[in-house]
């Protein structure tokens, strides 16, 4: 079974980053007293807490369609298991930039002139390809998801 994230990874690091965001406003003068500086966590930790949440929901639909690609085994020792494909990659969505809300599979239907239209410089499919194959500046669950998309392709 994969790792999945819990919401708490989450939570402890939007408390981390709450206080010391907050800490910085307080050093500066721009927070004083006690109710302003609670206030001022509280809503910075709230703020950060929804914005990670998503990505952990879809770092873990990843994690799923991984589990769904690896072999099982077929109990203790060597050998036995079989190669399932993965239920639903094509289904990952992106959390951000150009295709934001969109599939992996929508996006490798779209036409050279749609993706332009979203900002890409080639066609879904080629876009697809390259996400999946560029480590910088990708979000490492969405091209694991991407790269078992295209696996499912070549094997059918």
């Amino acid at each position: 079974m994969a790792f999945r994230k819990d919401k708490t990874t989450a939570a402890q690091t939007s408390a981390n980053v709450a206080g010391s965001v907050t800490s910085t406003r307080i050093s500066t003068g721009e927070l004083q007293g006690d109710d302003a500086i609670n206030g001022a966590l509280v809503a910075t930790y709230k703020a950060l807490f929804a914005e990670l949440g998503p990505v952990v929901e879809g770092d873990n639909q990843v994690f799923e369609a991984a589990e769904a690609s690896s072999p099982a085994s077929s109990g203790g020792g060597s050998g036995g298991g079989r190669r399932t494909t993965p239920s639903n990659p094509g289904d990952v969505e992106f959390f951000g930039g150009k295709f934001k809300g969109m599939t992996i599979a929508q996006v490798y239907g779209l036409s050279e002139a749609d993706a332009k239209a979203k900002g890409s410089f080639s066609d879904g499919a080629s876009y697809i390809a390259d996400y999946a194959a560029t480590e910088k500046n990708t979000n490492e669950t969405t091209r694991t998801a991407a790269k078992a998309f295209l696996a499912t392709l070549q094997e059918a």
